[in-house]
Formats: C-alpha cells, structure tokens, sequence
C-alpha cells in the first residue's frame, strides 16, 4: 500500500444506489428461482418472470448451486474487505461498515478498498474542473 496516499480512519465510500437496486434485484431472483420459481410476480418483472419460471423448474439444482456459490463468494469478499481495512488502518467501526456493505455488494464495494487512490483521483478531478 505504499503507492497510495495515507487515508483518512474513516475512510468510507457507498455503492452507487442504481448498483444496490441492481444487485438487489439479481439476488431475489436467484433465490426465488432456486426456492419458489412460480412466485415471481410477472407484473413487476414481466418476461423475465417467465425466464425466472422456466429455469427453477427446470434447472433447480443449477439455482441451488449459483445461489449458494454467489453466497460464499460474497462471504469471502467480506473478509478480504476486512483484510484490506486493516492494512489501510481504519477504524473499527467503518471496518464493520465496510464488510457488511462488501458482503451484501461484492466487488462493487470491494473496489472501493482494492483501489482507494484511484477513487481520490477522481474526486479531486472532479473538484479541479468545477
């Protein structure tokens, strides 16, 4: 971590909200697929609705298995979160902050930590060019 700059121990970026709403949506998806593929309502999802149906009943196991892989993935990617805020040396607090976001957002939170400077970049551009 010698590249970066020193942050600050409360260092702490959110993931855009059209991400959160995204990744939401994906996950519901996933595990209605796997759990109760006739319960998503086509009103709201319209023909992916019907793709939703088709894969649960047909390929369950399929559902089981990537839902339960996205799980353990995103599981891991918390404790690496936690790995970096320790090396970057932040609060404990935000360190919690951090790895509850990470385990819900997976890598969009993740890169907040992987590439801290690259974020500071652009927000000082963003500030030099207003």
């Amino acid at each position: 971590m010698g590249k970066y700059k020193k942050l600050s121990s409360s260092y702490f970026k959110f993931v855009n909200p059209l991400i959160i709403a995204m990744v939401g949506a994906a996950m519901y998806l996933m595990v209605m697929a796997w759990l109760d593929p006739k319960g998503v309502s086509p009103v709201f999802f319209g023909r992916v609705a019907e793709f939703i149906s088709w894969v649960g009943t047909e390929n369950n196991d399929l559902m089981k298995q990537l839902t339960l892989s996205t799980v353990a993935i995103h599981a891991f990617e918390s404790i690496l979160a936690l790995y970096y805020c320790q090396k970057l040396k932040l609060d404990s607090g935000v360190t919690c902050c951090w790895m509850i976001q990470t385990l819900f957002m997976g890598i969009f939170s993740l890169r907040f930590l992987i590439w801290p400077q690259r974020e500071e970049k652009s927000a000082g551009n963003s500030k030099k060019n207003k």
